[in-house]
């Protein structure tokens, strides 16, 4: 049984408990063993690994492993012996769905390269895979392994990282993740920065600052909980609703129960210098890329 937060424009609001689960089927294909073992075990076992995409790269400060509110995976046995490859999407609401794609890339700057344990994939958008090219830009595969975008821009515009060039550096020392083609940036203790996939340009800020439940209850900032200095917390990515940070945990509090998961999702709370509400914010955004 899970639980989870989501951060409306002016409160923490909780929500749950749910209960996906991992299937005998999925937790035998992904090592385990002993079917006796507790969701919280096979979640541990699952996280442990490389089969969920995104999570072995290195190359970003947090690691963005979500699409929507999905935790996407493959598997290995027939992602080695077959042309495609099956992937599962574990949804908080507790459906599981099984898919077949690709398991190489086909076209654009990452010819032949496979989504399995590729360490280019840096956050998950949009039901595709962001990638860190080799020129210092960005490239969007679908799941299917054609060529979204190849994006060539290379200079963040505006924010208070304008005029800084993509670069290795920046992505470990700042980015977070992305969804709904905009890219996140952890620029303070409890500010994100998002700018715009398709140009770089920055949109807009969120403030998280005022948020006093959930796992950022008390002292404790999104900073603390992306870097992994609160125990029991794990950053898991940006979530496509509010365009805001997801956090999973093992026997945290408040949950259900002793030895459940929970989740965080933590709002754009206070967007702008202007107040701006959060629905403004967003319908801005989406109109500068429609």
């Amino acid at each position: 049984m899970w639980s989870y937060w989501g951060t409306g424009t002016s409160t923490s609001v909780a929500f749950g408990p749910v209960n996906p689960s991992i299937t005998n089927a999925h937790y035998a294909e992904i090592g385990g063993t002993n079917m006796s073992d507790t969701q919280v075990q096979r979640w541990e076992r699952l996280f442990a690994g490389d089969f969920v995409f995104g999570r072995s790269q290195r190359l970003t400060r947090g690691a963005d492993i979500t699409e929507d509110w999905d935790i996407n995976w493959s598997t290995p046995d027939v992602y080695e012996t077959s042309l495609s490859s099956r992937w599962i999407s574990i949804e908080i609401n507790g459906i599981s769905s099984d898919y077949v794609f690709k398991n190489t890339l086909n076209v654009g700057p990452h010819p032949n390269e496979p989504f399995l344990g590729n360490k280019n994939i840096i956050a998950l958008i949009d039901d595709c895979a962001l990638f860190w090219d080799v020129d210092y830009t960005f490239s969007l595969y679908n799941l299917g392994g054609a060529l979204i975008g190849d994006y060539t821009w290379n200079t963040l515009n505006g924010g208070s990282l304008d005029g800084m060039q993509l670069s290795p550096e920046l992505l470990r020392q700042y980015f977070i993740g992305g969804e709904e083609l905009r890219l996140a940036f952890l620029t303070s203790d409890d500010v994100i920065e998002v700018y715009n996939l398709l140009t770089g340009q920055y949109e807009y800020y969120g403030d998280y600052s005022g948020i006093t439940t959930g796992p950022l209850a008390g002292a404790v900032t999104i900073a603390d909980i992306v870097d992994g200095r609160v125990d029991g917390w794990t950053y898991i990515g940006i979530d496509n609703v509010i365009l805001g940070p997801m956090f999973a945990s093992f026997n945290a509090e408040p949950v259900p129960e002793p030895g459940t998961w929970a989740f965080m999702l933590g709002g754009a709370a206070f967007l702008g210098r202007w107040g701006r509400p959060l629905r403004n914010a967003l319908k801005k955004a989406r109109s500068a890329v429609s």
